[in-house]
């Protein structure tokens, strides 16, 4: 794209500007110079300014410009769709800009009588823009209500374009998009209707062009969010691994960006959770850990929260199922991931759990006692930090219990080994306690390490 000299721009406006003074009813003029602004001001060359000007002034006041020329034009003519039409695309970029609720809705007004007074030639324009204008909106609208209401329209305006235009692929895509986009507002039943119609849209784009990844992409991700609606395994798998084959489709364009692959990772490891056996949920995590790792080469210098924790739990579900080495290499890696987590948020426990579990299982894998005791040591550290955020996850409290009884293992000492036994002993019974509540949850494991632990403590009487 073109970048636009400032001083350029500046010769080009005074020109119309002498122009439509010799006409105080020239429209054609007073458009050209409006259309002329609004092209100009969306690739302005900043290396044209000089140190006095201030790019942010010089745009709002060429928009207000622009906008006061569509203005002198509906003065003169007040059903000129054209003029209604620029007017609604300046409110667009000042809703950008200032994002007013008055300016949506004044916005919305100039779209309605561009509409009204509108052509064929420019109806397709008229109905796209609205549409885009109103889907904005709403990803920054507060109110649900409203929003749904909203992208219902929205959506009703890419319906009749395509009743127009039947062979434009790109319309069935926004179709898509912005079907994804109102399901987000609606219960589960309207919400996975809804879903259905998009990959429908989407589907429909591609068999009128296979060459854009981002319809793939759309698709892709509207049946791994489709695949949380559906009630029975076989039909979350189903759209599972459809989804899979569309990010496949996708990372075959070379894309860099990093976000499909974090979206086909999170589809591998849900896959993994649909399968029962250990030789078919390793090699799915192992796809998904090699995906998500390139997902984070891809991100560079910026840091997606998101993005790393998912790295965290994947390296974590697939260590647990890996050999003696490999768990080695991912628990080092663990280790390290949850050291730099905790440094942005120091109040997500889980990178404390993480953390503690990597220690505790490089630990176990320590032949010297005097480094293994070490290692543990920083795991029940790590997990008193847990406790003192007030965490009372049963899985988390049985994993401490279990560390301080291997910690106690460790012990010569026969207080410092009871004391610690005790102290093991005290938490599984409140595993015990809190899993009693829950029918679904069998506690005769923790029952059989109660046990075990009160044997422990008595021979030591």
């Amino acid at each position: 794209m073109n970048k636009f000299d400032l001083n350029t721009v500046k010769k080009e406006i005074s020109k119309y500007e002498k122009l439509i003074k010799l006409n105080k009813l020239d429209i054609e003029n007073r458009l050209k110079l409006s259309k002329y602004i609004l092209t100009a001001i969306r690739s302005l060359d900043e290396n044209s300014f000089n140190e006095t000007d201030n790019i942010a002034v010089v745009i709002s006041d060429y928009i207000l410009l622009a906008f006061k020329m569509v203005q002198e034009v509906i003065k003169i003519d007040d059903k000129n769709a054209e003029a209604y039409f620029l007017a609604a695309q300046i409110g667009f970029l000042s809703l950008m800009t200032f994002n007013q609720k008055s300016i949506f809705e004044q916005t919305v007004v100039y779209f309605e009588k561009a509409i009204e007074y509108g052509n064929n030639n420019i109806i397709i324009d008229l109905y796209l823009n609205y549409s885009v204008f109103l889907s904005y909106f709403a990803s920054v609208n507060e109110n649900e209500k409203e929003n749904k209401k909203i992208l219902i329209k929205a959506v009703d305006l890419l319906k009749k374009i395509i009743e127009i235009e039947q062979n434009d692929y790109n319309y069935y895509n926004y179709l898509g998009n912005t079907l994804f986009q109102l399901a987000v507002y609606e219960n589960k039943t309207a919400a996975k209707k809804t879903l259905n119609e998009a990959i429908e849209a989407y589907n429909k784009s591609l068999s009128l062009n296979t060459t854009d990844y981002m319809v793939y992409n759309g698709l892709a991700f509207t049946q791994l969010t489709l695949s949380d609606f559906e009630s029975t395994i076989k039909a979350k798998e189903s759209q599972l691994l459809k989804s899979a084959e569309n990010y496949e489709k996708v990372i075959s364009f070379n894309v860099d960006d990093y976000v499909p692959y974090r979206n086909y990772a999170e589809v591998l490891r849900n896959l993994s959770h649909l399968k029962k056996k250990k030789e078919d949920i390793l090699p799915v995590l192992e796809k998904a850990l090699k995906i998500i790792k390139k997902a984070a080469i891809l991100v560079g210098d910026y840091f997606d929260y998101d993005l790393f924790a998912l790295l965290r739990v994947i390296l974590s579900e697939t260590a647990f199922l890996s050999d003696k080495n490999t768990r080695i290499i991912l628990n080092t890696e663990i280790k390290e991931l949850c050291e730099k987590l905790i440094e942005f948020d120091e109040e997500d426990f889980n990178n404390y759990y993480e953390l503690g579990k990597s220690y505790y299982s490089l630990g176990n894998f320590e032949e010297n006692n005097g480094i293994k005791e070490k290692m543990f040591e920083k795991a029940i550290e790590l997990f008193e930090i847990l406790v003192k955020k007030g965490v009372t996850d049963i899985e988390i409290n049985y994993n401490f219990a279990v560390i301080l009884k291997d910690y106690a293992n460790l012990k010569t000492d026969k207080k410092e080994k009871s004391d610690l036994l005790k102290k093991s002993k005290k938490i599984i019974k409140k595993v015990i306690q809190e899993a009693e509540f829950n029918p679904s949850i069998d506690t005769s494991e923790f029952r059989s390490f109660f046990a075990y632990i009160e044997k422990e403590i008595k021979d030591l009487k």
